[in-house]
């Protein structure tokens, strides 16, 4: 089996959790034994592969060439859309839309562009949901997939970033600094409460004036931090060496950095908004992005609570470690190529379906 993994093309000129989601595939499908390779505009044929897995839903033209082309389509859409009247009425007008006008302008086609994929893989139940509210997208076409996390956090060791920085129980933002992240206020509910924090992230390039009223209304005990790289032991030991990972976000389909935190046993404060209750139920304290005082009340709500992240850990790593997650993508891939594990398979070798036979067992 031939898998073609793809994301939009500016997605690593500042990476973030999506762009993790596609290498961490690449990396265990290959562990896996699958054939699997990133797509490159210059050289890949579409043709020549038998899945396609898409993340994000920024290129919805792209789903349209790989089905063209007659290849299966699964999309990870990473998508929280907003649920509101003009969307429930514009599904149903989509329904009628899709059939009757097939002009690329189509005023409608956003609604249409969610039913190309053979398979959209959202990351959460609440996620799933909200995809078939507002795109009228039926749950026989949808997978749900979480996402994952390395075991590596399980041995991060806070002494790092504590010898570099001289910090320690702070409350640590990780993530691209951008409006849906929500900074800035995340920053303003800080004042007053005399709380270090720590910030790890560099800006979007659209969000540079974002950023420096972030740094405006940062108070002195405020500590900003360039993007640290993914598997860098800074990062984990960052993690371990919080006192709270804050997630303020707008909306978080998932939360990956909650998910690394978890593992290194850091109490957590996360959006309430999104797939986030699918994941950590009522393991974490959850907060309303758009209230200061909340985000305020949430942090001092987790800072409080004993510093033993035993049963979150031990939660994730049931659940959430990659290795399970890539398994449960496999057999999606299979399913989509219309196999069961240990049947005949066209486009299949007994080569290239041993290992992944093994890994679905």
């Amino acid at each position: 089996m031939r898998v073609l993994l793809n994301i939009h093309q500016t997605a690593f000129q500042n990476p973030g959790g999506g762009e993790i989601v596609v290498l961490k595939h690449y990396e265990h499908l290959r562990k896996l034994g699958a054939d699997v390779e990133l797509f490159d505009q210059w050289k890949t044929k579409i043709k020549l592969f038998d899945v396609v897995h898409c993340f994000g839903s920024l290129e919805t033209r792209f789903w349209k060439e790989v089905k063209a082309q007659g290849v299966k389509l699964v999309v990870t859409p990473i998508i929280w859309p907003e649920l509101n009247w003009k969307k429930r009425i514009g599904k149903r007008v989509a329904r009628i839309a899709r059939h009757v006008w097939k002009h690329p302008r189509n005023p409608f086609k956003h609604f249409t562009d969610f039913h190309v994929p053979d398979l959209l893989l959202p990351n959460s139940d609440a996620e799933a949901q909200r995809i078939m509210d507002c795109f009228g997208v039926p749950r026989s076409k949808i997978r749900v997939i979480p996402n994952g996390v390395d075991s590596r956090f399980l041995n991060s060791n806070p002494s790092i970033f504590h010898d570099r920085f001289g910090l320690n129980d702070f409350v640590l933002v990780v993530g691209r600094i951008a409006p849906v992240k929500n900074q800035l206020t995340f920053l303003k509910a800080m004042r007053g409460t005399g709380l270090q924090v720590v910030i790890i992230g560099s800006p979007l390039s659209k969000a540079s004036e974002y950023y420096r009223r972030c740094r405006e209304v940062a108070t002195e005990e405020t500590f900003f931090i360039e993007r640290i790289e993914h598997d860098s032991d800074l990062l984990s030991s960052a993690y371990a060496a919080a006192g709270v990972l804050a997630v303020p976000s707008i909306f978080e389909t998932c939360g990956i950095a909650a998910l690394e935190a978890g593992l290194t046993g850091a109490r957590i404060a996360i959006t309430k908004n999104g797939g986030t209750k699918d994941y950590f139920g009522n393991l974490v304290t959850y907060l309303d992005p758009t209230s200061e005082e909340d985000i305020r009340s949430a942090i001092l709500t987790a800072l409080s609570k004993p510093h033993n992240g035993d049963e979150l850990r031990e939660h994730i790593c049931q659940n959430f470690l990659w290795e399970k997650v890539i398994r449960s993508t496999l057999q999606v891939y299979l399913e989509v190529l219309g196999h069961t594990i240990g049947s005949p398979a066209t486009r299949l070798t007994a080569i290239d379906l041993a290992p992944i036979q093994r890994a679905t067992d």
